[in-house]
């Protein structure tokens, strides 16, 4: 198969070191999953301390900064240049102004956001977009959002690149996870055959983005090393 070959030329380009350490991370990664449900409570537990205490969307984002490397938060909170749009969009929110339509009959259970999104029912009218390099945030990953997205009913879309398999996503969430992001790669063997796998574990839709066809200037990705 296309993916194998792939997989192969991969292999034989790296490192010597990429070659020692591989072995050695599939070892120690069996060891420290098994050990994770003692271990990483009591090292996470101000972390979730902090999580629990958290009042707004500021306070979640300073509990991020504290338990991330510089190089992850950076990833995950920045944007390209100067990042005037990132602040550009944050600001659009302030320009949003909720009407309570208060003594009008309408109470919390009246209100139905139910809706449809690419085939898939949704108890909001928005779905979890994609992000790549979830792993390295979460110890999950895309089963992690899947998960929160079953949590809140919400349908979730899965990046192309990503950490987990697209069966392990798609059985986290089979109701949600059937959106996938897609980039359309020049090697179109290997393209088909991702449309194939995502079909065969239970993927409906597609989410084409074309933000590769210029890569931002990620200043704050430079500066950390990223």
């Amino acid at each position: 198969m296309e993916m194998e070959l792939t997989a192969t030329r991969i292999m034989n380009a790296k490192s010597t070191w990429e070659r020692v350490a591989g072995p050695l991370v599939d070892i120690v990664r069996p060891i420290a999953i098994t050990l994770k449900p003692v271990i990483f409570p009591i090292l996470d537990a101000s972390s979730q301390r902090r999580i629990q205490e958290a009042v707004n969307i500021d306070d979640l984002r300073t509990a991020a900064e504290r338990i991330s490397h510089a190089m992850v938060f950076g990833y995950l909170d920045s944007s390209a240049h100067d990042e005037r749009a990132l602040r550009r969009s944050c600001e659009a929110y302030c320009d949003v102004e909720l009407r309570h339509a208060v003594l009008h009959g309408v109470g919390n259970y009246d209100i139905d956001l139910r809706t449809k999104i690419l085939g898939t029912d949704t108890k909001m009218p928005y779905f979890l977009t994609s992000c790549a390099g979830q792993r390295v945030l979460h110890g999950d990953g895309e089963i992690a959002t899947a998960n929160a997205a079953k949590n809140h009913g919400l349908g979730m879309a899965l990046f192309q690149l990503t950490a987990s398999t697209f069966l392990e996503v798609h059985e986290a969430h089979p109701e949600g996870s059937k959106a996938l992001q897609l980039y359309v790669w020049r090697d179109k063997v290997l393209f088909k055959e991702v449309l194939d796998r995502a079909k065969e574990d239970g993927f409906t839709s597609l989410v084409l983005t074309a933000d590769f066809s210029w890569v931002g200037n990620r200043e704050r990705d430079t500066r950390t090393g990223f």
